[in-house]
C-alpha cells in the first residue's frame, strides 16, 4: 500500500508509506469512501460497497522502532535526520541565518560554483582572489645593491 499523502504534522504536509515489519492501524470503513476521498470533503457512499479494504485508512504506525530517518519538528529547530545522502532540488535557494552566522561541521565542504563572500559589498569570487594572488608581482624593500630595482617572481605555489 502506498499513503500518498498521510495528512499534517503541525502544519506540514507529511508522507510516509509502510514498511515491512511495522505495526500499523488501518480502519476499513463501512461504506465506499471513493467520494470523499476524490473530492476531500463529507459525501454520500459512491456504492453499495460495504467493508472493504479498497475504503481503508492507514492511520499511521504503532510500536514501531525509532525510525533511522526522520524530519523532527521541534520547538526551537527543524531537525533532518538521515543516515544516506540528503539532497535538497529547488531552482533557487536562501537561506536566510541570524547574525549569529552558519555553523557549516563537516570534515570537507564541496562547492560546484564560485564562492562570494562579502556578497552585499563584494562582488569578486574566492576563484578571481585566487587567480589574482597567483599572478601577483611586487617590488621588494630594502634592496641593499646600489640603485637597482627587483620585483618579485609569483608564488612558487600557486593557490589552486
Amino acid at each position: 500500500m502506498s499513503v500518498s499523502c498521510a495528512g499534517n504534522v503541525a502544519g506540514v504536509p507529511s508522507s510516509m508509506n509502510p514498511e515491512p515489519g511495522d505495526i500499523g492501524l488501518f480502519a476499513a470503513c463501512n461504506r465506499d469512501i471513493s467520494l470523499v476521498v476524490a473530492n476531500h470533503r463529507g459525501a454520500l457512499a459512491g456504492s453499495q460497497r460495504r467493508h472493504s479494504r479498497t475504503d481503508g485508512v492507514y492511520l499511521g504506525g504503532l510500536l514501531n522502532a525509532f525510525p533511522t530517518q526522520y524530519l523532527e519538528l521541534a520547538k526551537n529547530a527543524i531537525n533532518i535526520v538521515t543516515p544516506i545522502r540528503s539532497m535538497s532540488r529547488c531552482r533557487h535557494a536562501t537561506l536566510k541565518a541570524p547574525p549569529e552566522g552558519v555553523t557549516i561541521d563537516t570534515r570537507l565542504a564541496a562547492f560546484t560554483g564560485d564562492i562570494v563572500d562579502h556578497s552585499g559589498s563584494n562582488s569578486v569570487s574566492l576563484k578571481d582572489l585566487r587567480d589574482h594572488f597567483n599572478r601577483h608581482r611586487h617590488d621588494v624593500q630594502g634592496v641593499e645593491s646600489g640603485g637597482s630595482r627587483v620585483t618579485s617572481a609569483p608564488p612558487d605555489n600557486p593557490t589552486e
